[in-house]
């Protein structure tokens, strides 16, 4: 890996920079997790809302998407998550999540955004919270959406109690009793699928 080797500098960061102009002349819309884009562009193509920079504004998302890993970024990402933009406070709370550390001013604000109206943010947020050791009021926050209607909101919220591991035992409960009826169900979508297999981990880690 010559990522760190000062001698490749240069060559790493025109790398970078090469990608970070494709990415934002191809206007790619990985930077929105599913939940989002499925009700971001309802009413036309995903590729017509992604040259739309109202509904995509990728420059100021990609930004947020950028500052996760640095340490000295967790300032900003804490402001990041009063964003407008529910992209740029996903990609705060996924940075604040792989900070190191958390500073109280951090954690209340992750607290604040478990209320966030868009579900990647809160689920983001809750295991923030989780993974610094904050409990209850974000596990809360998991089980309802995974108790919800949106499959697709409740596969993120099982693929962070799964995650989160031991953490996720206090509602080891409540996982068993959505997981039940999706083993007897005999014709189950991708997204049942997807979300059974992620509960399915995440007791088997809690139960052996």
């Amino acid at each position: 890996n010559l990522a760190d080797d000062p001698a490749e500098r240069p060559r790493l960061e025109r790398m970078r920079q090469r990608l970070r102009d494709w990415i934002l002349q191809t206007r790619d819309l990985g930077f929105l997790p599913e939940t989002e884009a499925i009700t971001r562009f309802q009413g036309g193509t995903p590729f017509e809302a992604a040259h739309d920079l109202d509904a995509y504004a990728l420059t100021r998302i990609l930004e947020a998407a950028e500052l996760v890993g640095d340490p000295s970024a967790l300032p900003r990402q804490v402001n990041m998550l009063a964003d407008r933009d529910s992209a740029v406070r996903y990609w705060a709370a996924v940075g604040l999540r792989a900070q190191p550390e958390l500073s109280e001013p951090a954690r209340a604000a992750l607290r604040r955004t478990l209320q966030d109206p868009s579900p990647a943010v809160r689920t983001e947020a809750a295991g923030a919270l989780l993974a610094s050791g904050d409990g209850q009021d974000a596990l809360d926050v998991l089980v309802a959406d995974l108790e919800g209607d949106r499959w697709d909101v409740a596969l993120h919220a099982a693929r962070t109690l799964q995650l989160v591991g031991q953490k996720a035992r206090p509602v080891v409960g409540p996982m068993r009793e959505k997981l039940e009826p999706l083993r007897r169900n005999p014709k189950p979508t991708y997204e049942q699928i997807y979300f059974r297999n992620a509960l399915s981990a995440a007791l088997e880690r809690l139960e052996n």
